[in-house]
């Protein structure tokens, strides 16, 4: 009596499987628009949030009329934004850049870069004025360090600091955030000008 034919099973290697499922997952990553429906939103404060809630407060502070008592373009500095918040992963450098960039394009606020404790510092103007004696450069060109007038002090500072709150119901968590910026004249220490942004509110499944 003849016998059937049995194939025997192929066995595939356990490391051969992982390649080819890594193979099938595995996708080229693609550029997208940050703000678009592509971007991937966590439960923190996201690029796009960032950039709206930096946008809506800069329109806000220009449209004021707190600025009018000063000659204009106002002089400030801009302190670095406070996290206030539990979450480490804040796009804090994003908002300063946005707030900075979009005050000293309307031509009504110019930031300071002297002073070294303020956001934006920018070591080459001290640097600049300790050339003198220095055989390498031409000394015609080098800042005077005891210029009056050259370097002006500024009038108001532009504060910045992100606030939130946390809920929960058991099934589902909340996270609430929102931007606080507010502006002090620095000769008399009052607040002229302050808002918060609209709330950015996240939910997830705990």
């Amino acid at each position: 009596m003849r016998m059937p034919n049995l194939r025997r099973p192929t066995l595939v290697s356990a490391p051969l499987v992982a390649v080819i499922f890594a193979s099938a997952c595995d996708s080229p990553p693609k550029r997208i628009d940050p703000t678009g429906p592509e971007a991937v939103t966590g439960m923190g404060v996201d690029y796009g949030d960032a950039q709206e809630i930096a946008d809506s407060l800069c329109r806000q502070m220009l449209a004021s009329p707190a600025f009018l008592r000063y000659q204009q373009p106002v002089l400030a500095r801009y302190n670095n934004t406070i996290n206030n918040t539990s979450d480490p992963n804040l796009p804090i450098n994003i908002v300063n850049t946005r707030i900075r960039s979009t005050l000293l394009n309307s031509g009504q606020i110019q930031f300071t870069s002297a002073l070294r404790t303020a956001e934006g510092h920018d070591p080459s103007v001290r640097e600049a004025r300790e050339l003198a004696d220095d055989p390498m450069f031409n000394q015609q060109s080098v800042q005077e360090s005891g210029a009056m007038n050259a370097v002006e002090a500024p009038k108001v500072s532009v504060n910045s600091e992100f606030q939130s709150a946390y809920s929960t119901d058991g099934s589902s968590k909340q996270k609430t955030y929102q931007l606080r910026v507010f502006v002090t004249d620095l000769l008399s220490g009052r607040v002229i000008w302050e808002q918060t942004s609209k709330p950015i509110a996240k939910v997830g499944r705990n």
